[in-house]
């Protein structure tokens, strides 16, 4: 009842004329999380090394540079910002 309350008053306010942007926006900044699995599969080849054996970051400096410059790449691509987000986030990761 709450909700729909809420979503009512959003959308007599014209909070609907966001929703496009909104989804553009997700489009552009969700994909270049991909390089989550780029490093999965082309660093590691499928398979992560057991925890034991691996001396985890605290911080992955790398990855997080990785993500803004894809999500900057997609943000200003003129043409299909996921598909560059995603091509970006696997070139942006470190090889070996």
């Amino acid at each position: 009842m709450t909700g729909a309350a809420i979503g009512t008053v959003l959308a007599v306010g014209g909070m609907y004329n966001l929703l496009i942007p909104f989804l553009v926006l997700l489009g552009t900044f969700i994909p270049p999380i991909a390089r989550i699995m780029a490093d999965f599969w082309l660093n590691h080849k499928g398979r992560y090394p057991a925890l034991a054996e691996v001396r985890l970051p605290a911080f992955n400096g790398t990855g997080l540079a990785a993500y803004a410059i894809a999500s900057a790449a997609a943000y200003f691509s003129p043409l299909l910002p996921p598909l560059v987000g995603v091509i970006v986030a696997a070139r942006a990761t470190p090889c070996c």
